[in-house]
């Protein structure tokens, strides 16, 4: 019987008995190319606006058993580098012209895709690729993407979408948008923007001293604001302060105590007293 092939990486496997005298060199391609290839190293395709098939030779280099893979060149369309359907690891840069998002998909199966710009390292069952983000520089992001949820320790990041819950267990701190449509927790300190945290203001949980807002250009509840541009009720351990249709209405509890409207009127539920001790 001849040599046969490993399934996802094509390695060369000899029959009991063969290649009496040369079964050497067959092992040596083996450890010395097929797996280094597999393991490091690194192959740049060039698209031009159409579906790449990866070379898949066995016992033998070629371009689908590379570690990393790197996408260059032109993109106008869905085009994507097509990868035999094995099981396999990729590392895959996108870093294509114009901004072109980059797809990769095992033929006649769906396309996984890339965003301009990104690493990701990505696992081939044999059909569909499920990918991991791969982040430059440990605990800053550049944006973060997640469905349903998204759970981290301390993280310093750019923009942040997720349709499910985000969960901070450390410190935040985002110069970019937050947008969600669920609950955000923080589990210390959220630092952020005056303005791009979109979402209601129930949904927005925030532990230890961030319950503290230096500004906050518009607070429907604020329990403590240095400076509120717009608040339209603040809320302290017993009283509470509100405004509803230019009047300001004081609350001791949920009992509505005293009021001022726009022109001074103040008025109490029990006795003023001037020019006392408060």
């Amino acid at each position: 019987m001849s040599n046969y092939y490993s399934t996802s990486l094509g390695l060369i496997l000899q029959n009991a008995g063969e290649n009496s005298n040369t079964w050497g060199s067959f092992l040596n391609t083996n450890f010395q190319t097929l797996l280094e290839q597999a393991i490091a190293y690194q192959t740049t395709i060039t698209m031009a606006n159409a579906n790449y098939t990866l070379s898949s030779t066995n016992g033998a280099l070629n371009e689908s058993r590379s570690a990393v893979l790197i996408i260059t060149g032109n993109q106008n369309a869905t085009y994507s580098v097509i990868v035999p359907g094995v099981q396999k690891v990729y590392v895959i840069t996108n870093s294509l012209n114009s901004g072109a998002t980059a797809y990769i998909q095992v033929s006649g199966q769906a396309a996984y895709s890339i965003p301009n710009g990104d690493t990701v390292l990505v696992y081939c069952n044999g059909s569909t690729f499920t990918g991991l983000n791969y982040v430059a520089t440990a605990g800053t992001a550049g944006g973060l993407t997640g469905t349903p949820n998204i759970t981290v320790g301390t993280v310093t990041s750019g923009a942040i979408t997720s349709t499910g819950n985000f969960v901070l267990t450390g410190n935040f701190s985002t110069s970019g948008t937050i947008s969600n449509s669920s609950t955000i927790t923080a589990g210390t300190n959220f630092i952020g923007p005056g303005t791009g945290l979109t979402g209601t203001a129930t949904s927005l949980s925030i532990g230890g001293n961030a319950a503290t807002a230096t500004t906050a250009t518009t607070a429907t509840t604020a329990t403590t604001a240095t400076t509120a541009t717009s608040a339209t009720q603040v809320v302290m351990t017993d009283f509470s302060i509100k405004e509803v249709s230019g009047k300001i209405y004081f609350y001791y509890g949920a009992t509505q105590i005293a009021s001022i409207d726009s022109s001074g009127n103040f008025t109490s539920l029990a006795n003023v007293t001037g020019y006392g001790t408060p």
